[in-house]
């Protein structure tokens, strides 16, 4: 029998709840901008002028003005190879050094908006709320919690700007993030001669990075023909944020651990504004092979925006991730919501870790 996740009495029985303070002051700086060499063959820098603004003839600032600028970088799509997925697979978590470990996170302290929303996207797939919403903000400081962030997805910046999708993801590396599949529009390649930005933002809570981290996305790897099994796919930063934050262990589900309450699942849902969401102890009920992966099935709640949040259980005090959340399914008389798990999942991050890492 495989290594049961731990309970949560085991758990607080290891780590217990330690204190740590808030994070360090940063040196204040201007973000860094961030701007597309589409259109200019890489080579020629764009145009940037300055023109001042008057009040009553008196220069008051400067306003910034650009030509053909598209603001973020074009993401890489990356084809895996063929992966093992009969292969199960451990990877480590970075658990950073001299700082506690914790157990549950500090509660926030806004109440969230509980209204229910549907997916907008290549697949409409509801999600479910089991009765009241379980779901609690919290504030999103401290390992491992300061590993699940907002990702943003502009799919094509030049000819729909205001399509802006929001789901989440979660550190699985140094510069490694996992996420659902369905964040991406993988036919942009193919139609378009342009490619979507993405940004990850760590530890968001009410508009900010606690952390005042954040990164685009260089490249993706994924399955464009997935099914919610094997919704699945890992992008690659231009910033090693896992250095500083930490991040996730992955392990390969086993239907030993069914039935029995082990599990988190975290998200940025658009309901809670921009406040980050979990739910903690809960079940997997059932798992289905679908695709090239499996669906994990349970009654933890979810609304759009968790796309891609992390379904997570603790080894020897140690958080691992065995599954994405993906969206709801409906079955004759049942309805549950489901993360895509299973060696799909865990082939395709070892992959990339050996690629990236």
């Amino acid at each position: 029998m495989a290594e049961r996740p731990m309970t949560q009495e085991e758990l607080m029985l290891k780590l217990g709840v330690p204190v740590i303070d808030r994070p360090p002051a940063r040196e204040a700086r201007g973000e860094d901008l961030f701007i597309s060499a589409s259109g200019r063959g890489g080579e020629e820098p764009p145009r940037v002028d300055l023109e001042p603004v008057r009040i009553e003839e008196e220069i008051v600032g400067w306003r910034v003005t650009t030509a053909g600028i598209e603001e973020g970088i074009s993401v890489r799509k990356v084809d895996a190879p063929p992966l093992g997925h009969d292969r199960t697979v451990e990877i480590a978590a970075r658990v950073p050094e001299g700082e506690p470990v914790l157990a549950r996170p500090f509660a926030g302290e806004r109440e969230p908006v509980r209204t229910m929303r549907r997916r907008n996207g290549r697949r409409v797939i509801p999600d479910y709320i089991f009765g009241a919403d379980d779901r609690q903000i919290y504030y999103p400081l401290g390992y491992p919690w300061r590993c699940v962030g907002i990702l943003w997805v502009r799919p094509l910046p030049k000819t729909l700007p205001q399509l802006l999708k929001r789901g989440t993801a979660a550190l699985i590396g140094s510069r490694t993030i996992i996420t659902a599949a369905h964040m991406v529009d993988w036919f942009l390649w193919d139609l378009f001669d342009e490619a979507p930005r993405i940004r990850f933002t760590p530890a968001l809570y009410n508009g900010a990075s606690v952390y005042e981290l954040t990164s685009l996305v260089s490249h993706v790897v994924g399955n464009a023909d997935h099914e919610q099994g094997d919704d699945v796919t890992v992008m690659r930063l231009f910033e090693p944020l896992g250095n500083t934050l930490g991040s996730f262990g992955v392990r390969t589900y086993n239907d030993d651990w069914e039935d029995e309450p082990y599990w988190t699942k975290c998200g940025y849902a658009a309901s809670f504004g921009s406040f980050p969401e979990r739910q903690n102890w809960f079940a997997i009920q059932d798992d289905d092979s679908d695709g090239d992966g499996w669906e994990l099935e349970y009654e933890a709640d979810s609304t759009g925006g968790d796309s891609g949040g992390p379904v997570f259980g603790w080894w020897d005090g140690v958080p691992c991730i065995i599954g994405v959340h993906s969206g709801g399914e409906e079955e004759a008389f049942d309805t549950n919501n489901v993360a895509a798990g299973g060696p799909f999942l865990t082939n395709m991050v070892e992959w990339a870790w050996n690629q990236w890492e």
